[in-house]
């Protein structure tokens, strides 16, 4: 099953500059994301499951980026700048 790393303001719009597409390592990133401090938003109906997350710890992520080998280097820390550096935009995970 493939799925699309999104990044996405609170009106649903996307970020420019992000590349969606399914690409190697996504899947591997969603999951060791589930082991990183962050915070978690759903803003859709209390029984929908979209769920939205961002860093809680910046420095933890980069840490944990940097301690693997990805497929797309600097994927990863691209979207951790670009999510620095728009605090209204969140990773939404699209399966």
């Amino acid at each position: 099953m493939g799925l699309n790393i999104c990044l996405q303001r609170r009106d649903y719009s996307e970020l420019p500059g992000w590349d969606t597409g399914r690409l190697a390592g996504d899947k591997e990133f969603v999951a060791l994301m589930a082991d990183l401090p962050k915070i978690e938003e759903n803003w859709a109906a209390p029984h929908d499951f979209e769920f939205y997350t961002r860093p809680a710890d910046f420095a933890a992520w980069r840490e944990a980026i940097a301690d693997r080998q990805w497929p797309n280097p600097g994927r990863f820390e691209q979207m951790l700048d670009l999510l620095e550096a728009n605090p209204d935009c969140w990773i939404y995970i699209s399966w």
